[in-house]
């Protein structure tokens, strides 16, 4: 059987070059670079050291700077260089992938690869698939999972740490505890959309260290359902209340623990969206998930936190939860920004975003309005309370389209 030589055309977006070097596992790699491209040729080939498809950066053969202008040129480098490739690996049979680079360098380079029967495909990661250009045109799907979600946010730069849902103790407490997290989930928009914010502001001061403590709320819990969900607070350890509930009264709660608080403070919607995916039936999900990025200072290689990643059909969704006010002056772009910042360095061009919203200013359309376009101009899908309830169905209908139907 002859052994494969892929030729990949360097772009900046890595992905399409990498999915056909995963699925056809090819002995010998070589790469045509353009002038913009040469800075991207080492951190390729990092990539490829990162994800196993080489053991050595000799593995990779970068041939002679490609024009990237004037298609004259460009064909008669392509036909000189692919000779030159046929002398010096005579039993290797070159496959070219014409996804990257302009069009005129994929088109000179395939009709050279042509000239001598070489197959020429596409990478197609808008429809997962393979399309197979020459000898004689065809399809063929990309597996799920060629690439997982760390090996994806490898491939960018960007190394996994640790999650809180690698503990497998921590995944049977989100479980055992899921009845509560779906319930405040399903109220939110409707019976608790005032409770929340409530609650946010009675903890928003406290800190781990500080604990135990006792927490109090500004306002009485004149609304039955902030008795109700204090009584389901309590039931399931998370607090414990001070002195018993009268609606004319502002509730006191005692927090023992930093877990306890967390989910007080908003780690219940982190958890909600992890029980979600786990009943659409994903399994590359990961709940506050640490990483960090070797980009040589020590303010771009800080750690940060992603609420929520889930890897799907070679692509990265990173979801950000919120229960804070999105209209604190300027915080909402921040968190707008900082989520459009982190997708295109986890996993570039086929990243989604998520900024899912446990508060929402019902009393001003115009408002609503304004922050659906702001996510909307940075291609962010926001998850409104309102979606909350039924968000289960919705990510099976995303599992399968990749997109969530919101209405």
């Amino acid at each position: 059987m002859t052994a494969q030589l892929h030729l990949c055309i360097l772009s900046g977006q890595s992905l399409p070059n990498l999915l056909p070097l995963c699925l056809y596992r090819p002995s010998r790699i070589v790469l045509a670079v353009s002038a913009d491209m040469q800075p991207n040729v080492t951190p390729f080939i990092g990539t490829l050291l990162r994800i196993g498809l080489i053991e050595r950066p000799q593995d990779v053969i970068t041939l002679p700077q490609m024009p990237d202008s004037d298609y004259s040129q460009m064909l008669a480098w392509s036909r000189q260089h692919l000779d030159l490739v046929r002398q010096c690996l005579p039993d290797h049979q070159i496959v070219l992938n014409a996804t990257g680079g302009t069009k005129l360098m994929s088109q000179a380079l395939a009709v050279a690869c042509q000239e001598h029967s070489s197959p020429v495909l596409y990478c197609d990661t808008g429809h997962d698939r393979i399309e197979w250009v020459s000898p004689q045109p065809r399809l063929e799907s990309l597996p799920n999972g060629l690439l997982d979600s760390a090996a994806i946010l490898k491939a960018n730069g960007i190394e996994r740490d640790t999650a809180l849902s690698d503990d497998v103790d921590w995944r049977e407490q989100i479980k055992a505890r899921g009845d509560l997290t779906r319930w405040l989930a399903a109220e939110v928009a409707g019976s608790l959309g005032s409770f929340i914010p409530a609650l946010n502001n009675a903890l928003h001061e406290l800190k781990p260290e500080s604990l135990p403590v006792i927490a109090a709320f500004e306002k009485p819990a004149t609304h039955s359902a902030w008795r109700e969900a204090l009584r389901k607070l309590e039931s399931s350890g998370l607090l414990q209340l001070a002195e018993p509930l009268i609606p004319t009264v502002p509730p006191k709660m005692h927090i023992e623990s930093a877990t306890a608080l967390q989910y007080l403070r908003g780690g219940w919607l982190e958890e909600y969206l992890w029980l979600c995916m786990q009943d659409a039936g994903l399994v590359d999900v990961h709940c506050s998930l640490q990483i960090h990025a070797d980009l040589g200072s020590a303010e771009e290689s800080r750690l940060n936190e992603l609420d929520v990643v889930v890897g799907h059909r070679n692509r990265v969704l990173v979801v950000e939860c919120k229960t804070a006010n999105l209209l604190k002056a300027g915080a909402y772009n921040q968190m707008l920004d900082k989520l459009d910042s982190l997708g295109k360095r986890t996993g570039g061009l086929l990243t989604q975003c998520w900024l899912v919203a446990a508060r929402w200013p019902h009393h001003s359309e115009a408002q609503q309005n304004r922050l659906r376009l702001l996510a909307r101009n940075r291609n962010i899908v926001l998850v409104e309370p309102r979606h909350l309830a039924d968000l289960p169905q919705r990510i099976l209908n995303w599992k399968s389209s990749l997109k969530l139907p919101l209405n």
